[in-house]
């Protein structure tokens, strides 16, 4: 563990130089981000409705493909790439990885068991956490609930796992389809 003063030995070599290099990358990072943006948003007007849709799907993705390409870039300049910093940052990045991909690893598995016990159906109605609607669709990461109002509700197979508290019958749950 690093103690207070060691902690501000990792960027002693931190020039000026350094530091505008830094602010360079981020501004150039949020002018191509705005840039993708753009490039996407006149490439979708050309498109019909339905690639549309499909194009702008990859934004996200290309923006942050473009944060990405700027820590690329900016870690090197504030810790010196040693076998032990890179693998203290490879071990960050993994924790930071481990803890995001938790809540999407135990909406997968609540699925998986969803999918064997057929605790609930298309068709069937279910109340959670008081939305209370009607199964319309099983992804592998959540069910889609539709309620009298007309509201879809996406709610993820974790969360259904440990709180419903309501399941309707249908005839096709009964038997008699």
């Amino acid at each position: 563990m690093l103690k207070g003063s060691d902690a501000f030995a990792l960027f002693e070599g931190l020039e000026s130089h350094h530091i505008l290099l830094i602010v360079v990358v981020l501004v150039g990072a949020r002018f191509l981000s705005a840039a993708v943006t753009w490039a996407f948003a006149g490439l979708a007007r050309r498109l019909p409705p339905r690639g549309r849709m499909a194009l702008m799907r990859f934004m996200p993705l290309s923006r942050f493909l473009v944060a990405l390409g700027a820590i690329a870039l900016i870690v090197p300049l504030l810790i010196e790439p040693t076998s032990q910093n890179l693998l203290a940052l490879l071990a960050s990045t993994g924790l930071v990885l481990a803890f995001t991909l938790k809540d999407y690893g135990s909406s997968v598995m609540a699925a998986l068991v969803t999918v064997f016990e057929h605790p609930y159906q298309p068709g069937d109605w279910i109340e959670v956490d008081k939305t209370y609607g009607e199964v319309k669709a099983i992804g592998l990461r959540a069910v889609h609930v539709v309620t009298p109002e007309d509201t879809e509700v996406i709610i993820p197979h974790s969360k259904l796992s440990i709180s419903i508290s309501t399941l309707g019958m249908t005839l096709h749950s009964c038997g008699r389809s």
